[in-house]
């Protein structure tokens, strides 16, 4: 657990892609701010470093029937 003004790392998942570059190429689109959807008080901010690895694409076979 962090406290308040400490700084972490984590993973996000989220349910449809984002479009977004490191935030040292464009500050932009490489920060983002984290809302509760509650209160609408904004709880976090952070800056992507680095895109995460795409899940592999399942290999499909062309079957004839």
């Amino acid at each position: 657990m962090l406290r308040l003004n400490e700084m972490g790392r984590v993973s996000l998942r989220t349910a449809t892609p984002l479009i977004y570059d490191e935030y040292y190429k464009n500050r932009s689109l490489g920060g983002f701010i984290v809302i509760d959807e509650a209160t609408h008080a904004t709880v976090g901010a952070g800056m992507f470093s680095e895109p995460a690895k795409a899940p592999p694409v399942p290999e499909y076979a062309d079957y004839a029937i």
